[in-house]
């Protein structure tokens, strides 16, 4: 599965997804593969020099593929913080919060905001991937 947010200052007029600068994923057991912007592939991403890679880890994901394109890679155990904090294998608040102290073009008051009426564990979850994101 794929989702994509696009987030500009100017109007965004197109849905296509280009060279993006985070990528967040869920389940790095599935591979991921940082190939040049002209190949294309099923399965594939293009991933440009520098980009930023959120992993849901317990430990930094190595792969020589993303050391070559010289991506910056950072990790969280949100599986295991939701577990605790959700009490289910519901990762993707943890990696909210991770992703909020990686990206600081959304305040984390419109994040919070956002969240509204969501259960106090739902806060705690993205408070915690924020402090533990390495």
């Amino acid at each position: 599965m794929q989702g994509y947010v696009k987030i500009d200052k100017t109007p965004i007029l197109s849905r296509q997804v280009e060279d993006p600068d985070y990528y967040v994923i869920l389940d790095p057991t599935l591979g991921i593969e940082a190939r040049p912007k002209d190949a294309k592939g099923a399965g594939h991403i293009s991933m440009r020099e520098k980009s930023i890679v959120l992993f849901n880890s317990p430990e930094k994901v190595v792969s020589p593929v993303l050391k070559k394109r010289k991506v910056h890679t950072y990790h969280v155990d949100a599986t295991e913080l939701a577990l605790a904090h959700l009490k289910a294998n519901i990762p993707n608040t943890v990696m909210l919060g991770a992703l909020a102290k990686l990206f600081n073009k959304v305040s984390m008051k419109s994040l919070k905001a956002a969240m509204e009426g969501m259960p106090r564990e739902d806060f705690a979850a993205f408070d915690e991937g924020y402090k533990e994101v390495k």
